[in-house]
């Protein structure tokens, strides 16, 4: 009586060989594994463009509001520099 190839004992020299169906399922398996981690990393690029908009829209916001402060500083220290070396008018009689 003949086994199938399946059924038949590990024998040394002779090989098992997995069906047809089993090396399919292998391919849909690792095809999966591979899709899913590319949908990860699509995400995970999406995510990273966006912290990096935000960034600098943050930048320029800091960059404007410093720019600001500063020529108000300078505007400020002048005025009063200025003011402390003029002389007061005479008054007229």
């Amino acid at each position: 009586m003949k086994l199938p190839l399946h059924q038949q004992p590990n024998v040394p020299g002779r090989s098992l060989r997995r069906g047809p169906r089993q090396g399919g399922m292998a391919v849909i398996v690792v095809l999966a594994i591979v899709s899913i981690a590319l949908i990860y990393m699509a995400f995970n690029l999406r995510t990273l463009n966006y912290l990096t908009r935000d960034i600098h829209l943050i930048e320029e916001r800091q960059n404007r509001r410093l720019a600001i402060v500063s020529t108000n500083a300078v505007t400020h220290t002048n005025l009063s520099a200025t003011a402390t070396n003029i002389a007061p008018a005479p008054a007229r009689p």
